[in-house]
């Protein structure tokens, strides 16, 4: 299960260019030649693999990363695109950001989340997202629908975005209430 998303990837720039070339093959191969995609590839020792392909945006608030990382509202392009408008895809800024989902590493029942206005006092963080409610099962995420809430950063590099997430992280702490502990 994903819990964290950065963009730009920190990648070497042969596996950007290697990952690149697979998905445009890809994506001429399945026909898609305008619209968003949401396509997942996994970086194996063999070189790059497809693992899906969706003619969708991508989820999981990835447009809000690469929104803040490069100043391209990909939400705005995309309905664009759908009324015949070419989209600018050019960079305005620079930089990185990244998204921490936050989860629960046991069942059981939502108390609250505490820590969530310290976390947003983490240089570099942009928001802090509670999607859960009091009172709501949790349990460990195996799948999106699991996800608690989301930390979002923006810096200038992947490093700094990482340790911005990480401690905006550490401030958030799940409390179940059947335990009343700690998760």
């Amino acid at each position: 299960m994903e819990s964290r998303h950065l963009f730009p990837a920190p990648l070497s720039t042969s596996d950007r260019d290697a990952l690149v070339s697979t998905v445009t093959s890809a994506l001429a191969a399945a026909g898609i030649r305008t619209g968003a995609t949401h396509t997942e590839v996994r970086l194996t020792a063999a070189g790059p693999a497809v693992v899906e392909i969706n003619p969708r945006p991508a989820g999981g608030m990835i447009h809000e990363a690469i929104r803040l990382a490069t100043g391209v509202d990909l939400l705005s392009l995309q309905l664009g695109a759908a009324v015949g408008r070419e989209p600018d895809l050019a960079a305005s800024s620079a930089g990185t950001a990244g998204i921490q989902f936050l989860t629960a590493d046991r069942p059981g029942v939502l108390e609250t989340i505490d820590g969530v206005d310290a976390a947003r006092a983490v240089p570099g963080v942009e928001q802090v997202v509670v999607t859960a409610r009091p009172g709501q099962p949790v349990r460990p995420p195996r799948n999106a629908y699991d996800r608690l809430g989301y930390l979002i950063a923006h810096t200038d590099s992947a490093t700094e975005t990482a340790a911005a997430l990480d401690a905006a992280a550490a401030h958030c702490r799940v409390v179940l209430a059947t335990e009343g502990q700690h998760s």
